[in-house]
């Protein structure tokens, strides 16, 4: 090729590759520069809501601290539990033909309230349980007056019976005495 056409065409090719470079590098430091501002606004912004949230956080903790300690102070001057002691005791009567068994049972009875209302059952401790066994007499001696009056009004028997067995008030006063005996 042609000197004449080719050195022209080098140099224009040349300030082509110059100018370009010069618009890649110029763009390249614009393009940064508005990279670090949008960072520094993006962190300037970062740091406003930071402080907006702190800021929110700590007056919403603070409201709830308020309330807490408001709650527990009016709870704390408003107690309304109380605990109900009162002596109790119950009694128990249970008779046979020949024992009369009286058991009593004492303790006392507590409950608890919250402003005067009940909140659970009662609960009896029972502290002493007292058991009185006792033969009744009368009644030994009624029934074994009755068997002697059934043995000796019973035909062809007579005072067979009265004599195998003994004499009714004797058998009686014997089973009293073994009584008495275990309880010693």
């Amino acid at each position: 090729m042609d000197s004449t056409i080719l050195i022209p065409v080098l140099i224009t090719s040349l300030i082509w590759i110059i100018i370009s470079i010069i618009v890649y590098v110029v763009s390249k430091k614009r393009t940064e520069h508005i990279l670090r501002a949008s960072n520094e606004k993006l962190e300037q912004a970062h740091t406003e809501f930071t402080n907006k949230l702190e800021t929110l956080l700590y007056k919403k903790n603070e409201a709830l601290r308020e309330a807490y300690n408001n709650g527990f102070l009016d709870a704390e001057t408003k107690k309304g539990l109380s605990i109900q002691i009162i002596p109790w005791k119950e009694e128990v009567n249970s008779s046979t033909l020949f024992k009369n068994k009286k058991s009593i049972k004492v303790g006392y009875k507590h409950q608890l309230f919250s402003n005067g209302m009940p909140c659970f059952e009662p609960h009896i401790t029972v502290v002493e349980d007292i058991n009185l066994d006792q033969l009744n007499e009368e009644h030994v001696h009624r029934v074994f007056d009755n068997l002697e009056l059934v043995m000796n009004t019973i035909p062809n028997t007579g005072h067979i019976a009265v004599k195998v067995l003994g004499s009714g008030k004797d058998m009686a006063q014997s089973i009293l005495k073994l009584a008495k005996k275990k309880r010693a």
